[in-house]
């Protein structure tokens, strides 16, 4: 099986800038939470970046993902186990809310031995261990790298593909 890490293609035009995404909603607000299902109950609001065009990308890079309604219920139908967090958008200029999801899937060790990482930890190359995707999710995110590494498989990859999803880039994960 192929696997592809999944981020944000900061490169599309006029794309929105949620205001305080990254400070508001990161993986900091987890601490303390005994009951993780209660963020559930509200729903987090964001006014975007005063802008003549506000394009609305389906995923957007932040301290946890965030991805649009559509893109939510694709990866839930793949993945049943992700679990997701309301948020709000809102354009005052334009009048106009949309609702997407913070995106919290499940945590997997599959980073293989043969990945190399820089001196203050970060991961340089991404190898991950084929015995151990063998019973990985279809959605993960790599634990044991420091920064948030979202992969998916090959059936995600070319659902993501088959469909006109904004904002997405997708890169082959080396395998050994």
């Amino acid at each position: 099986m192929e696997y592809f890490n999944i981020f944000w293609d900061n490169k599309v035009q006029n794309q929105i800038e949620p205001i305080g995404l990254s400070k508001d909603l990161n993986k900091e607000i987890f601490d303390g939470i005994s009951d993780i299902k209660k963020l559930n109950e509200k729903i987090t609001r964001f006014y975007l970046k005063d802008k003549p065009i506000n394009l609305y990308v389906d995923y957007l890079d932040n301290s946890i993902p965030v991805v649009s309604e559509r893109l939510k219920k694709m990866l839930a139908k793949f993945e049943p186990t992700i679990f997701f967090i309301p948020v709000a958008f809102i354009d005052s200029r334009s009048m106009r809310q949309e609702l997407y999801w913070g995106m919290i899937p499940k945590s997997f060790d599959c980073i293989s031995e043969k990945s190399e990482f820089n001196k203050n930890g970060t991961l340089k190359k991404l190898v991950v261990d084929s015995v151990k995707m063998e019973h990985s999710p279809r959605v993960l995110k790599v634990s044991g790298a420091m920064e948030d590494i979202i992969i998916v498989d090959l059936c995600v990859a070319e659902a993501l593909l088959r469909r006109d999803f904004i904002g997405i880039d997708l890169l082959r994960v080396e395998k050994d």
